[in-house]
């Protein structure tokens, strides 16, 4: 998997070491890259890889680790676990005697940035390290940085305060000044935040002193605090409160040392981190030039030092250097946008060439369409049917390269827009920066300092970033496509939803036939809920795949638009489009997609009548082949935007499946042909959805999901046409012996009987009433079940030459039985006259008889 995914792990080997650490997918890659080791055997020979055990191992990626020769401490880059964003550098505890790890610690600010931190290696004293970033590197590159630094201890303690005066409450700003007591050194100078709130750190416990000015009037109040002395790192609570003690202004320290913080270690570590760090990381060319180190003493939060920290940048960065930073980035963006405008000025012309040669193209095929149709000479017929589709095909091809140029102008457009506008921003921030720190307002620095550390981070973003042109449009892909595939994984859960609800109308109507009359009530009332149920579910899975068709056809245009991006890049000289051209363009490519669907239904009709498919028409050169298939067949092969991987995957799913697919068009009776089609299609679906339920198959599942929704697709359509064939077929029907066996034994044995010709049609009419009624109640007992149960496409054909012909001998028994009736009739009129006349004779010759 690691050689399929182009992942080479780079690997760290101590001189003499039997032990190598490593990065790998594993087997199926569902966890991302982890971190494994193997061991170098007696003979020289390596071990099998050896996952590491939780928790150094996470669903994220885990890359470059690095065992120190202390022979206890990990340290490994990982986009998981609690990073601050991109690849951060962590480090953890190996115990040998039991052969656990420690959580994994993350280095934090110092070390740590939003960018991507790679391969911490430090020296065996753990005094210099090593590691690479991206932060403030060129898109694409990283630096190598060499650090002095000490390691955070294990026992530090935190103290989270707040300062109160019962004085003026109003009042929250002081500043306090911690010294050691034994060594009277001092380890802290801070300064309340607008809320009064405060944060410092100890490396140890024992007692401090702390001075407290409030207010700034001078005044220093003192006190002496004893910090706990732990074991491991811990953070509390505690409270300056400014009192008045009979006219004197006094100081108060709360201290809640019984009552650990229940905070989030991690977050105030970094934060601490930020604070008292003076960590220059420094690139190695520039190590000579700067010392290196991290300094015990804090710096005061109203610092410019630290809040240069917030933006991501070294805290020895100078004044002038962050607006030389600002000016630089915009610059840099200016010329990324120049390359945008340059692109998207040229996909606009290539867009509108694309369209008009698909409009001389559109034009010409209906010209030819037509023709076609008022031509009677059979082979001029044929050549014109071709010209006409190769020019629809081409006219397709165009719109496709039209869409994709569009596509490119209007998301780079875009894309340039959003650029100005953070150039914009970015730049009036520098502005702010230098006039904030003119007047010294800290304020003011703070909060455009916030906004640099944004746009700090955005500088990389592909949309208004330093992203090139390229890359920006295989991310615009990259998210089409994972859009299509969400879309059609929305479409299957729907149509699986659906079974399971006819499933369940089902067994919900046998439930009723087989119920008692008190339960029927209860079980027709969960019938119909699930008939409703059924009926949104049927209308959200229709627009759920058209939605997917509508998003498949993007994902083809932002898939050429990286093929038209690459062929057009680094060429300019066309103005930029406004929005207004784009979208007349683009209204124009959708009339044209609509022409071209009328122009295919008119050739579907023609081809239909050849018996020949659009690629055969084309290929054939204009000669019919009765054996060879109807376009309906050969819907979704040419159409579906598979690629050649894909399609040789169809032939490893079923061996020969093109072979068999052929030897079924070659059927020239068109029922017999779809029904070969459908059956050999509806075997590859079946394979498919093996693979898929399996969840071990060896194919891409996104190639196995987009096939299964194409072969979904044809399967539905052909489906139609071989139920409209069969619908439409005029011969083969089943005589009504077929149904009712007895049928000529019953005529025969009326005909042959001794009842008078008047008895014998009355006979013979309430006899086809009979068969009419029993013909009617076969027909309906099959029409009963819904095509789409029907899983055979032999028991389909079945079901519809049945009810083809079970309409068929019921309009001729209607027919019979009312040819019967009028005969009944005149033979009813005539006994009457004839009994008439001897009535009429009898009463005048009265001797006659």
């Amino acid at each position: 998997l690691d050689k399929k995914k182009g992942h080479r792990p780079v690997i760290y080997t101590a001189p003499l070491s039997n032990v190598v650490y490593f990065s790998s997918y594993g087997k199926n890659g569902n966890t991302g890259k982890d971190i494994y080791y193997a061991t170098r055997r007696g003979d020289g020979t390596w071990s099998d890889p050896i996952k590491l055990p939780a928790p150094i191992n996470s669903k994220y990626n885990e890359d470059y680790p690095f065992f120190h020769s202390d022979g206890k401490t990990l340290f490994f880059s990982s986009d998981g676990h609690n990073s601050m964003g991109g690849y951060d550098i962590f480090r953890s505890n190996f115990n040998p005697s039991v052969g656990s790890y420690s959580e994994p610690e993350n280095l934090d600010f110092a070390i740590n940035t939003p960018d991507d931190d790679l391969f911490y290696i430090a020296d065996s004293l753990n005094q210099i390290a090593y590691f690479s970033s991206a932060r403030a590197s060129k898109q694409g590159r990283l630096d190598v940085y060499k650090v002095k630094v000490d390691l955070i201890p294990s026992n530090m303690i935190i103290i989270k305060g707040d300062f109160i005066s019962e004085i003026n409450p109003m009042l929250k700003d002081a500043r306090v000044t911690i010294e050691d007591e034994q060594t009277k050194r001092q380890i802290a100078v801070i300064k309340t935040d607008k809320k009064g709130n405060y944060l410092v750190d100890f490396k140890a416990g024992g007692q401090y002193n702390f001075y407290v000015e409030a207010g700034g009037n001078g005044i220093i109040h003192t006190g002496r605090v004893e910090i706990p002395r732990l074991e491991y790192m811990a953070a509390f609570k505690q409270e300056l409160i400014m009192i008045n003690d009979n006219g004197t202004e006094r100081l108060m320290i709360k201290n809640y040392f019984d009552t650990p913080l229940d905070d989030d270690m991690q977050e105030l570590s970094a934060e601490i981190l930020k604070r008292r760090a003076l960590l220059d990381i420094t690139p190695e060319a520039e190590l000579d030039e700067k010392s290196i180190t991290v300094e015990e003493e804090p710096v005061a939060v109203s610092s410019f030092n630290e809040l240069y920290l917030t933006a991501g940048f070294a805290s020895a960065s100078s004044n002038e250097g962050i607006v030389k930073w600002v000016n630089e980035s915009a610059d840099e963006l200016k010329k990324v946008n120049q390359e945008y405008r340059d692109l998207a000025g040229v996909a606009f012309k290539e867009s509108k060439i694309y369209d008009q040669q698909a409009s001389d193209k559109i034009i010409k095929a209906e010209t030819t369409i037509r023709a076609y149709q008022y031509t009677e000479d059979p082979e001029k017929k044929r050549t014109l049917l071709k010209e006409a589709v190769e020019l629809r095909v081409s006219a397709e091809n165009d719109l496709i390269n039209a869409s994709a140029a569009l596509m490119l102008a209007n998301q780079l457009s875009a894309s340039i827009l959003k650029r100005e506008l953070f150039i914009a921003d970015m730049e009036q921030s520098g502005i702010n920066v230098y006039k904030a720190i003119e007047e010294e307002n800290s304020e003011e620095f703070e909060a455009e300092m916030v906004k640099l550390n944004e746009y700090n981070k955005e500088l990389k973003s592909t949309d208004k970033g330093i992203a090139d042109p390229i890359t920006f449009i295989e991310n615009v892909k990259e998210v089409e496509v994972n859009e299509k595939i969400t879309l059609l994984d929305y479409a299957e859960r729907l149509r699986e939803e659906k079974n399971s609800t006819l499933a369940l109308i089902r067994q919900l109507e046998t439930q009723y036939e087989n119920a008692s009359k008190k339960d029927k009530s209860a079980i027709s009332t969960q019938l119909e809920e699930a008939k409703n149920d059924l009926i949104d579910i049927e209308k959200e899975n229709e627009a759920a795949w058209q939605n997917y068709r509508d998003q498949d056809w993007d994902a083809i245009v932002a898939s050429k638009g990286v093929e038209l991006a690459i062929g057009l890049d680094n060429q300019s000289g066309e103005a930029i489009p406004d929005q207004e051209s784009i979208d007349r363009v683009m209204d124009h490519v959708e009339i044209q997609q609509q022409s071209l669907k009328q122009i295919t239904l008119a050739e579907d009709a023609a081809l239909i009548a050849l018996g020949m498919s659009a690629e055969e028409v084309i290929t054939s050169g204009g000669e019919v082949d009765q054996t060879i298939a109807t376009s309906t067949e050969d819907i979704g092969d040419s159409g579906t935007g598979r690629d050649n991987v894909e399609k040789t995957m169809e032939e490893e799913l079923i061996t020969g499946y093109y072979d068999q697919l052929n030897e079924a068009r070659s059927n020239s009776n068109e029922i017999d042909r779809l029904q070969d089609i459908l059956i050999v299609k509806q075997q590859l679906l079946d394979v498919v959805n093996t693979e898929i339920e399996s969840g071990e198959s060896s194919y891409d599942e996104a190639n196995l999901m987009t096939l299964r929704s194409d072969l979904t697709s044809e399967i539905e359509l052909l489906t139609t046409s071989f139920v409209t064939a069969l619908i439409n077929q005029d011969s083969g029907f089943n005589e009504i012996a077929y149904y009712i066996p007895d049928y000529e034994e019953k005529l025969d044995e009326i005909n042959n009987s001794n009842l008078t010709d008047l008895e014998k049609t009355k006979a013979r009419s309430d006899y086809l009433n009979e068969v009419s009624t029993r013909l009617n109640a076969i027909l309906y007992s099959i029409s009963s079940i819904p095509i789409e149960d029907i899983e055979f496409i032999v028991e389909l054909r079945t079901r519809m030459e049945d009810e083809n012909s079970l309409r068929a001998n019921i309009a001729w028994v209607d027919g019979e039985q009312y040819n019967l009736n009028q005969e009944l009739t005149r033979q009813s009129d005539v006994v009457m006259s004839v009994a008439s006349e001897e009535k009429l004779i009898n009463s005048v010759y009265p001797a006659y008889e």
